[in-house]
């Protein structure tokens, strides 16, 4: 596949390319050329007034915390799937969970290696950690957020 016309960014601070076109194989940019009107036999896309720069990432969501409204940890799996696809429709190719249950981690990223869908990649840090008390507010200087729930009395 080639995709012609179309202004590329790079992502390493160089000045864009102008009047570009972009051969793809596999997965793979092959190469990128200036705009050539060879009769090549490969499928060709117009890209004219558009911009092709590297896959975005989103490096501190809390994707699976947004999920846990859902019933169920196949309710939960579906809608982290979603927020994951929705980022790839963005150009997010890339997403990093800070702060996420371990459980949720392990079964989206399950679920995408058997099931194969379009979404931005998933890595995640698991759990949160905090202070032996807690962290300070910014609130007050007294108050503290707990390390965990209080136990009833």
């Amino acid at each position: 596949m080639i995709i012609r016309n179309v202004t590329v960014i790079n992502g390493l601070g160089d000045p864009p390319i102008t009047n570009a076109e972009v051969v793809i194989e596999g997965d793979r940019f092959r190469e990128i050329r200036p705009n050539e009107t060879s009769g090549d036999s490969t499928s060709v896309f117009d890209g004219r007034s558009g911009y092709l720069i590297p896959g975005l990432w989103e490096s501190h969501t809390h994707v699976a915390g947004v999920a846990m409204g859902e019933p169920g940890l196949p309710g939960q799996v579906a809608r982290v799937e979603k927020l994951l696809a929705d980022y790839l429709e963005s150009g997010i190719t890339t997403a990093i969970d800070l702060g996420g249950s371990l459980e949720h981690g392990h079964a989206v990223r399950e679920h995408q290696r058997v099931a194969s869908p379009a979404t931005a990649e998933l890595f995640f840090a698991g759990p949160l950690f905090t202070g032996v008390e807690g962290w300070r507010s910014t609130c007050t200087t007294t108050t503290r957020w707990p390390t965990r729930s209080p136990t009833p009395s």
